[in-house]
């Protein structure tokens, strides 16, 4: 069995969830958690740390609240968040360490933007209302 620290430093992308067994927000986490992991496949890794059963790996990382997530890079924190974390914020947060970049945007009931225009900005509200088409993965 690899241990925690191969794992984190293995170049994928590393979701780690810090939770209880007690915790209704963290059963809330699992089935977001399954969705993301089908969603992303092979190319990232998803841990569940019990911090009951784990309370140095909690300690280690100041984790005060369950659930709390961290997404781990080469070892390296990118991203952290407590409480319950929608599927769409835990998809972009993997897009952007993964460097997956929107190749097609689809603007959808955004009647004021002049799309005849397109010299004309995004207002940035526009940007909630952009459906993702199709991912491109860009190689770095």
């Amino acid at each position: 069995m690899a241990k925690f620290s191969e794992i984190i430093n293995s170049g994928k992308p590393v979701l780690v969830d810090f939770s209880a067994a007690w915790c209704g927000p963290c059963k809330m986490m699992n089935p977001i958690l399954l969705e993301i992991a089908n969603k992303m496949g092979d190319k990232a890794i998803i841990l569940k740390v019990d911090v009951d059963e784990q309370p140095q790996a909690a300690a280690h990382y100041e984790v005060q609240s369950v659930p709390t997530l961290l997404l781990f890079k080469n070892g390296v924190i990118k991203w952290r968040q407590s409480g319950v974390v929608p599927a769409t914020t835990l998809k972009r947060s993997f897009y952007k360490i993964l460097k997956l970049t929107p190749k097609y945007l689809k603007i959808k009931n955004y009647s004021s933007w002049n799309s005849t225009n397109p010299s004309t900005p995004y207002p940035a509200s526009v940007i909630w209302h952009l459906t993702l088409l199709q991912l491109q993965h860009k190689v770095l």
